[in-house]
């Protein structure tokens, strides 16, 4: 199989009007924990959808920088390339990397494309990368991605790796093995646009785990996700997040 490739997407011009918004709105969401918020702030996901389902909150945080990097871009049935550009810049990013790895499958564990995601990482020089949790995800696409970007930062000399974040877990499983280190609090209209978000993706419309009706069950859904992190710690929305070992 061929390794992944990426298509680049300026979205320089479109993040300064998000943050103007944000900014003149007073939205901005607030990190608890151990954390700095400087330099560039890259997400990492499977799918066009995960970056919103489960990191968006950082990109309300105040980083001079967002990057968003997506490995698989839907089927033929199915694209996803449109809704993945909308959400990037409902997060304020100014760059988007979408690969063209199988959608079900995911990107293959081939040192090829470790070094592929490598050679994004030594572009964009971000200080926090942010992908999905490994353990216990009962998608594998999620945990190849999760690997292969722990792989590709071990590739890195220590001094300038980045540090890696593992997402809060989708809505359709709880994993015992996530325990977060920082919150990331959101205000009731900061949920409601990460909510909305995830409603750009018709492929989320109908996900059976949500047990909602029609298309509102995805919104619902992310708001309950945010919710419940919330109250983990003591506001009404947030994000968690936990620090990972990078591999040796």
């Amino acid at each position: 199989m061929d390794g992944v490739s990426f298509d680049f997407f300026d979205l320089s011009a479109a993040r300064n009007f998000t943050m103007s918004f944000l900014e003149a709105m007073g939205l901005r969401a607030r990190v608890y924990g151990n954390f700095n918020i400087q330099g560039r702030l890259l997400l990492v996901g499977a799918h066009p959808d995960d970056c919103g389902l489960a990191m968006g909150s950082l990109a309300y945080a105040g980083f001079p920088h967002v990057s968003l990097v997506v490995f698989t871009r839907g089927t033929e049935e199915n694209p996803r390339l449109l809704p993945a550009i909308a959400e990037a810049l409902v997060l304020g990013a100014d760059s988007l990397y979408i690969g063209d790895a199988s959608d079900e499958q995911g990107p293959e564990l081939s040192q090829s494309n470790i070094v592929t995601f490598w050679q994004v990482l030594e572009r964009l020089s971000p200080s926090i990368v942010v992908t999905h949790l490994p353990m216990g995800d009962p998608h594998p696409c999620h945990t190849k991605v999760s690997e292969l970007v722990n792989r590709a930062i071990s590739r890195m000399p220590e001094l300038f790796r980045p540090r890696l974040l593992y997402a809060t877990p989708p809505a359709e499983y709880d994993a015992a093995s996530f325990t977060p280190d920082i919150h990331v609090v959101v205000n009731d209209p900061l949920a409601l646009i990460l909510a909305a978000a995830i409603h750009l993706h018709p492929s989320e419309y109908e996900k059976k785990y949500y047990k909602l009706p029609h298309k509102l069950n995805s919104m619902v859904a992310q708001a309950s996700i945010l919710n419940r992190h919330g109250l983990m710690a003591g506001c009404n929305f947030a994000e968690s997040f936990m620090t990972a070992k990078i591999a040796k």
